[in-house]
C-alpha cells in the first residue's frame, strides 16, 4: 500500500503546477463570465449559478489537490507546498 500511495504522491506532484494553472484560468474565467451575465441580459439565472458555482468548484479543487498531496506524502520527504 506505501508503494501504491508512493507512486500516486509522485504522480500528482509532477503535474501540480500544470493542473493549479489550469484550475485558475478555467475559474477565472468563469467568474468572469459570472460577472459578464449579472449586466448582459442575454444570459439566463441558470447560466449565472453554473458560472459561478464552477468557478468555486475549481478554486475547491485545487484547494483539495494541495490537501490531498500532503495525505499521501511519503514518510521520508518533507514537503512544502508554496503557491
Amino acid at each position: 500500500m506505501r508503494a501504491l500511495k508512493t507512486v500516486f504522491f509522485h504522480l500528482l506532484y509532477t503535474f501540480r503546477g500544470l493542473f493549479r494553472l489550469a484550475c485558475k484560468i478555467l475559474g477565472g474565467l468563469s467568474l468572469l463570465g459570472f460577472v459578464f451575465s449579472l449586466f448582459w441580459d442575454h444570459f439566463t439565472t441558470g447560466q449565472s449559478v453554473f458560472a459561478l458555482a464552477l468557478s468555486v468548484s475549481l478554486g475547491a479543487l485545487a484547494w483539495y489537490y494541495d490537501v490531498l498531496l500532503l495525505k499521501l506524502k511519503p514518510d521520508n520527504v518533507d514537503l512544502i507546498l508554496m503557491q
